[in-house]
């Protein structure tokens, strides 16, 4: 494995797999109701307009977003080009950010990392990448466990 971008030893675990939706509680109940998922909480991003259920199945966080001003088509191929992440929970977001940019096919969406406090048990910060491939992913680190 070439060591130039690698970023494991940061890496705490995996967090969750996201995806936008049309309806947050027609959503919640249908993954409740058909696979048994428990839902851990209910959120605000105030920053991106979004609301957003937290689900857990087994050791698999399922993370289900709504923007009541848009459909999930309209985030997809209008505006944010999106309707999927995966997220990596890291102990240094900014080492992770800093040794991700040098790769030369990944991207940064963001110029600012950014705070996302009062989230469940967390106070977080967040930022989103671009894969080698187009593919989204979130870097997120807890500082509320490391105060």
């Amino acid at each position: 494995m070439q060591k130039k971008y690698y970023v494991g030893d940061h890496v705490v675990t995996t967090h969750h797999t996201a995806f936008f939706v049309a309806d947050l509680e027609e959503s919640v109940q249908f993954y409740q109701e058909t696979f048994g998922f428990e839902v851990l909480y209910y959120g605000v991003v105030e920053v991106a307009y979004e609301r957003l259920a937290m689900l857990r199945l087994g050791n698999f966080t399922l993370e289900l977003l709504w923007v009541p001003t848009h459909t999930p088509e309209e985030l997809r191929e209008k505006y944010l080009q999106v309707d999927h992440h995966f997220a990596i929970l890291v102990d240094d977001i900014h080492a992770v950010k800093e040794k991700l940019l040098k790769h030369p096919k990944v991207t940064c969406e963001e110029a600012e990392i950014r705070s996302v406090p009062n989230l469940g048990d967390m106070d977080l910060l967040v930022t989103f990448f671009r894969g080698i491939n187009g593919e989204r992913f979130e870097i997120m680190q807890n500082i509320k466990e490391q105060n």
